[in-house]
């Protein structure tokens, strides 16, 4: 449960970093 709620912290950060590149 913990690797997997990393997991996601991690995906929603590069969703975020990939959009503040596009911006």
């Amino acid at each position: 449960m913990l690797a997997k709620d990393r997991a996601m912290q991690k995906a929603k950060i590069l969703r975020n970093f990939k959009e503040a590149i596009e911006y």
